[in-house]
């Protein structure tokens, strides 16, 4: 009796465990993917945006972009490393919904993407890193970001700024500020 009872624990042991490691390798266990339902092309429906983080590859996480029917058709997906936070604007109030991410990573940089839907692909329209922060103001009548530099080595006493402002279509360098 004592040896089956060995004989069981080692198998479930051996296959209990590989079972759960292969579950980890995939997606964290203690958490759900987060669920977004919203219109990004302004074609009436809404598509479904998963953002999912995976053990895998160390820090990433899965942004993908699904279609709203049942069989939920993956259209584009994008790998983020060191996620901190999502948010959906509509740049141009034109109805076009854009997907902003944010960052920090390891060195701690903060970083900013921008993508937005066209032709059922994300296509990433702005992208930008500082070491000292980010400055983000996308309610204003024109959208602004605000980039940290560190200070200059020539004695300058604290960090510069770049600003970029929304032109329509795309972020320029703001030369004025």
């Amino acid at each position: 009796m004592r040896i089956i009872n060995l004989f069981l624990i080692a198998v479930f042991l051996l296959f209990g465990c590989a079972a759960s490691s292969g579950i980890r390798k995939d997606k964290k266990l203690d958490e759900k993917p987060k669920i977004y339902k919203l219109d990004l092309d302004n074609d009436g429906t809404k598509e479904i945006i998963q953002v999912e983080d995976v053990i895998v590859t160390q820090g990433s996480t899965i942004v993908t972009i699904m279609t709203n029917t049942k069989d939920r058709k993956e259209l584009d997906r994008i790998n983020i490393k060191d996620f901190s936070e999502i948010e959906f604007i509509d740049l141009d109030r034109n109805g076009f919904k854009q997907i902003v991410i944010y960052t920090k990573d390891k060195e701690n940089y903060y970083n900013l993407y921008i993508y937005s839907l066209k032709n059922k692909k994300l296509n990433e329209i702005f992208t930008i890193s500082s070491p000292v922060g980010l400055d983000v103001n996308f309610k204003s009548c024109i959208p602004r970001i605000k980039a940290g530099i560190p200070k200059s080595e020539d004695g300058d006493n604290g960090p510069t700024y770049e600003v970029w402002v929304w032109s329509g279509y795309k972020f320029i360098k703001d030369h004025n500020e």
